[in-house]
């Protein structure tokens, strides 16, 4: 396994680590129902997944629309077996399937940040809801403008074009669920 490929893996281990500790953490906060709050969020996680893997990862990824690093329109619904990406600002080649298994794993913290502070507040249909719309739609567009479609070799978005620099994404993560 290529270094870069075992740090994508140990970060993904280490994000999902987190994302557990927020779902038992949640479980303390509800009054009841333990079991049924930690299935939700599970359930979220599937959902999100699902949605990033077939629209988000070609909003986010993609080649820009006419260059203007607003939204991406290419790679939906990757092929896994492909061999790798290529990045433009280091040269290494990530495996497709550990850089998309990292970025649905950071694509799921703010739902769970956002389930976290409605707690026992939020019906299952709202949470799926704000699942599919991070996965599709706020997350993707928001990571565009950052990154765009550099880690495919094409144009980069908007504010990275500006001069905005995101290393680690946590301007995408904090800003998605925030807002």
């Amino acid at each position: 396994m290529e270094l870069v490929n075992g740090w994508l893996l140990a970060a993904a281990i280490l994000i999902f680590a987190l994302l557990l500790g927020f779902i038992l953490s949640e479980r303390g906060f509800v009054r009841h129902g333990g079991a049924h709050s930690a299935a939700r969020r599970l359930l979220g996680l599937a959902t999100v997944m699902m949605f990033f893997w077939l629209i988000g990862f070609g909003l986010m990824f993609g080649e820009s629309i006419d260059g203007w690093g607003v939204v991406g329109w290419t790679q939906f619904a990757p092929d896994l077996m492909e061999a790798s990406l290529t990045s433009v600002s280091s040269g290494t080649q990530p495996s497709l399937a550990f850089f998309l298994m990292f970025q649905m794993l950071m694509c799921m913290l703010p739902p769970i940040l956002i389930a976290n502070a409605a707690a026992d507040r939020l019906r299952l249909e709202g949470y799926l809801l704000i699942c599919m719309l991070v996965s599709i739609l706020i997350y993707p567009l928001l990571g565009h403008w950052m990154w765009g479609g550099r880690l495919l070799g094409e144009s980069e978005g908007w504010l990275a074009a500006l001069g905005f620099i995101d290393l680690a994404g946590a301007s995408v993560l904090f800003s998605t669920s925030g807002w």
